[in-house]
């Protein structure tokens, strides 16, 4: 039999999956209990993004042998990747990182916490893994990640050069050094235009394009940076072949459901959402809430949507697919609201303190979050279109979701941003004991003022320090993570001005809309 699993080890090795499940599959009809083959079916599982199939198999596992600690780390990593945090965290917080010493599960540690948004966790493990082996230019850069996160500004550029002393050509890494310390260096962006051309996958040069781009802006070349993003930007939205009709779409779905009532009764504030565009200061505003003792900021997180995901029976991996958006029955919007309530548990120290989540485009779910939680209410920020559209423009996202394609094209960033306010003013209007609008621009210039009046609608008691957001130590993992521990400012208004050559047409369009 184990000359079989060797058979299957060394075919996964080559790339043969097909002929290695066959093979596993084989030892299993005869030894169902036989560990080896089932670990390499969870690695197989994991590999294909089957994460149901793989937590099934690593609970086997851990039955059969509850002391082994890769088994157990993998069954988080798998909890977590199926949105189960709270069956992750116990098996995380009772391992003692200090004392791990292997690579594959540090790395799987580190990546789990930092899924879960736990950033201090992340970055202990991440140390420790550097620690032992230093030759891993990703180490180095998710090490690098996980200081920035934490505001530990200069380790973090440390180990940015570190990743990139390994690797170079590691594009992500590019990126966030030029995104944490942009130095407007000729001969840095000489070098990374030069590695840009040596490149052809278009993701990797959106990457160096978003890179070139911070560096060309520390020139003061505004135009010259917004047109190396509108080079990269769209080939990449050609490939994912993203049409605006898609989020259209979403929207108009969401409106309708507006038209239902909600029939659960307000009781006291247990969660709190902002939600918003990304990049208006969403951020900016978690740091004001999240500042009383019984208030305990999540970050962005994704449970809400994975079990309105999970109510519907489905698993598409985008953030917002269609069938996610149709409306619940009652019990199956209690039911979300269970899961959600049961999965972000392990973020309260204590139980009467309230979840602060911070994902922006969870403005698609937030009838859905009225209905499922009775006991949330919602914080939206909007702020000047031209400044909306012209951030979200300039910042590097994620499409493994498909949640910010618009942002591939200018213009279709602007219709985004024109659905968006149409849905924000029939949710203010349909809602508005639950829903509140903040405006970026007033509560920049009187932070006292509009955040007093915020916390009243919350039913928090308030205190003038609030707004002090320098102060606050606790982790952030968004772009703003540099700008919101440097306090509140109005120094970011009208940044759209720099970029103004390139709006003619979004200009136009905006005043046809009486947005401008």
């Amino acid at each position: 039999m184990q000359k079989l699993i060797d058979t299957a080890r060394t075919a996964l090795a080559e790339g043969k999956d097909e002929y290695a499940y066959g093979v596993l599959a084989q030892v299993i009809q005869t030894e169902p209990d036989n560990q080896q083959a089932l670990f390499l079916l969870s690695v197989m599982a994991h590999k294909y993004a089957n994460y149901r199939k793989e937590q099934q198999l690593l609970l086997t596992l851990c039955q059969l042998n509850p002391g082994h600690d890769l088994y157990r780390v993998f069954l988080a990593r798998a909890h977590v990747l199926c949105g189960e945090t709270d069956q992750a965290y116990p098996i995380l917080n009772a391992l003692d990182i200090k004392q791990l010493t292997d690579p594959v599960l540090l790395d799987a540690v580190a990546s789990s916490f930092n899924r879960m948004n736990l950033y201090r966790q992340a970055c202990i493990a991440y140390q420790r893994l550097a620690g032992i082996d230093d030759t891993q230019a990703s180490t180095f850069f998710n090490l690098a990640s996980s200081f920035k996160f934490c505001g530990q500004f200069s380790h973090s550029e440390q180990a940015y050069f570190h990743a990139l002393k390994l690797n170079s050509g590691h594009v992500k890494a590019q990126a966030g050094l030029s995104h944490l310390t942009p130095t407007g260096d000729a001969a840095r962006i000489e070098s990374l235009l030069r590695l840009q051309q040596q490149i052809s996958d278009v993701d990797s040069r959106l990457h160096l394009a978003h890179a070139i781009s911070k560096e060309l802006e520390q020139q003061q070349q505004y135009q010259a940076a917004f047109q190396t993003l509108t080079q990269a930007k769209l080939p990449l939205k050609a490939q994912l072949n993203y049409q605006f009709e898609q989020d259209d779409a979403k929207f108009e779905l969401v409106q309708q459901n507006l038209m239902k009532p909600i029939t659960t009764v307000i009781d006291d504030t247990q969660e709190i959402f902002i939600v918003g565009m990304p990049r208006t200061g969403t951020t900016l505003l978690e740091r004001i809430i999240s500042a009383p003792d019984n208030v305990v900021s999540a970050g962005e997180l994704y449970q809400f949507s994975l079990a309105v995901k999970e109510v519907h029976q489905q698993i598409n991996p985008e953030f917002s697919p269609l069938s996610s958006l149709s409306l619940m029955t009652e019990e199956q919007a209690k039911h979300a609201g269970q899961l959600y309530k049961k999965r972000t548990s392990y973020f309260r120290a204590e139980p009467q303190q309230i979840i602060l989540d911070k994902l922006p485009l969870n403005i698609l779910y937030a009838a859905h979050i009225l209905q499922a939680l009775p006991s949330a209410k919602i914080v939206c920020l909007v702020r000047n279109p031209l400044d909306t559209i012209v951030a979200n423009y300039r910042q590097l996202f994620a499409f493994e979701d498909r949640a910010a394609c618009y942002s591939l094209s200018l213009m279709d960033t602007a219709r985004f941003y024109q659905r968006f306010i149409q849905l924000v003013n029939q949710l203010a209007a349909r809602y508005p004991q639950r829903f509140i609008v903040v405006n970026y621009e007033e509560l920049v210039q009187q932070p006292e003022v509009i955040s007093q009046n915020m916390f009243s609608f919350l039913g928090l008691t308030w205190q003038s320090q609030y707004v002090q957001i320098e102060k606050n130590q606790a982790p952030v993992a968004t772009a703003s993570s540099i700008q919101v521990r440097q306090g509140i400012s109005t120094a970011n208004l009208n940044n759209w001005q720099r970029y103004d050559c390139e709006l003619t047409e979004v200009k136009n369009w905006l005043a046809e809309q009486g947005l401008i």
